[in-house]
């Protein structure tokens, strides 16, 4: 399907438990809606591997420094997502409580050498490489906010970055 969407498409999101085996639902999730929209396959594998790094890192540190709520005593450890589609855009906000500020929106500089070591360190590049704009928002007691956008191909034509 390409150009425009065949049916509107309401924002919707989605709430999981922070967990490694949650992280392909959130893909499916996202998928489905930008192939909806009318993505080409290439945006949708890019905006799929955003979103997973970032709820990926949001498990892996956000939460190792616990929440900033809980319920009945235990933290809220929770992912939660709202997409909302535009004529030209998709929008991927990404929430979290942790009380940790990770401002993915900060460009990282690479160092080859930790990680060609640690096989880690790629995870912002590649969100600031897939996505037109990032924005991070921290706000203390409530946790992260990160707000994604992939702009819409129109005829062909790129998005305002086309990688």
């Amino acid at each position: 399907m390409s150009g425009s969407m065949a049916s509107p498409l309401l924002p919707s999101g989605l709430e999981v438990p922070s967990h490694l085996s949650f992280v392909p639902e959130i893909r499916r999730f996202v998928s489905r809606v930008a192939r909806h929209m009318g993505f080409a396959d290439r945006d949708v594998a890019q905006i799929e591997m955003a979103v997973a790094e970032v709820c990926q890192n949001i498990i892996e540190h956000g939460y190792k420094t616990g929440s900033t709520e809980t319920v009945r005593g235990r933290p809220l450890r929770d992912i939660i997502l709202h997409v909302t589609p535009h004529p030209d855009r998709l929008e991927v906000l990404i929430l979290d409580r942790a009380a940790f500020n990770f401002p993915a929106d900060e460009k990282k500089v690479i160092n080859l050498e930790e990680v060609f070591m640690t096989q880690r360190g790629l995870g912002r590049p590649i969100i600031h490489l897939f996505m037109d704009t990032v924005e991070h928002r921290f706000i203390e007691g409530r946790g992260n906010e990160l707000r994604l956008v992939k702009h819409l191909r129109l005829n062909g034509q790129p998005s305002t970055i086309d990688r």
